[in-house]
């Protein structure tokens, strides 16, 4: 332990893979000692064994402070792509969005992990986090549009669309669950971070989910109207395989948003039967 906490980590010009460098380090870690640091040694101490309370501090304050300094890292990147492009439209047509994107998302995991092995967390790290999930959620809701334009334009449903829109869910639906985990750690009070902005960044993520879901169920329809024109070769060349697959797709979508708001299995219910 008192290795890791004087270990400095390594940056370098690629940050994609700082974060897998980072997310292999942690899992060595959970390997190595499960969920000893949440429960502060308790096991430990039940077994007979000396535990440094100090040291346990001071490494569950290292591994803490490596989510915040992510943070600021990502924070600094989305910055940068704001400088190279207008808005989040203009973010997917280059390479350096889906990058951005994959890093987010890789961030948040990482965090996610580390905050539920040290088994805390604190508004700070739980509102940034909150920024990243809207972002990234635009970013999918642009993409979104994107697949429509390009089949109204073309009047047809591309190769690879079905396949698109999934991965597309389910890469959202990874990032609200990794912020869900997040808010369920202990949080660590702290009078100093400012919580101003919580509402209205809850309020923003809000707005970005459901703008999402509408064009999610607008790609749904539009690949239904257009399925008697779907390209051979496509793996659910079936029309209604291909609805099926991305209804359960938004349904699975729909689960993480309302469990993240709170909201009962009768609201779930409602809204299943609303998407079919």
């Amino acid at each position: 332990m008192i290795t890791s906490i004087n270990k400095v980590i390594p940056r370098s010009s690629d940050l994609l893979e700082d974060i897998k460098g980072l997310q292999q380090m942690l899992d060595n870690k959970i390997k190595l000692y499960g969920d000893s640091l949440a429960q502060n040694g308790l096991e430990w101490k039940a077994m007979g064994l000396p535990v440094d309370d100090q040291l346990i501090e001071a490494i569950k304050d290292w591994l803490y402070n490596l989510c915040v300094s992510l943070l600021d890292v990502l924070d600094a990147e989305c910055k940068k792509a704001e400088a190279v492009v207008h808005d989040m439209a203009d973010l997917i047509k280059i390479p350096l969005g889906e990058k951005l994107m994959a890093s987010i998302l890789a961030g948040l995991e990482f965090i996610s992990d580390t905050v539920t092995f040290i088994g805390s967390t604190s508004f700070k790290v739980t509102h940034q986090c909150r920024i990243l999930v809207a972002i990234y959620g635009h970013w999918v809701s642009e993409n979104l549009d994107h697949l429509n334009n390009t089949v109204e334009k073309k009047q047809q449903t591309t190769k690879r669309m079905d396949i698109r829109f999934m991965q597309l869910m389910d890469n959202i639906g990874q990032a609200i669950d990794y912020l869900n985990n997040i808010g369920d750690q202990e949080l660590i009070l702290n009078s100093n971070e400012p919580n101003d902005n919580a509402l209205s960044t809850a309020e923003t993520l809000n707005s970005v989910l459901v703008e999402l879901n509408i064009r999610a169920i607008g790609t749904i329809e539009i690949s239904r109207q257009h399925s008697h024109n779907k390209i051979a070769g496509n793996i659910m060349a079936n029309p209604e395989t291909a609805f099926i697959y991305m209804s359960e797709s938004l349904l699975g979508l729909a689960d993480r948003i309302l469990e993240l708001t709170g909201i009962d299995s009768v609201e779930k219910k409602r809204l299943q039967v609303l998407i079919y």
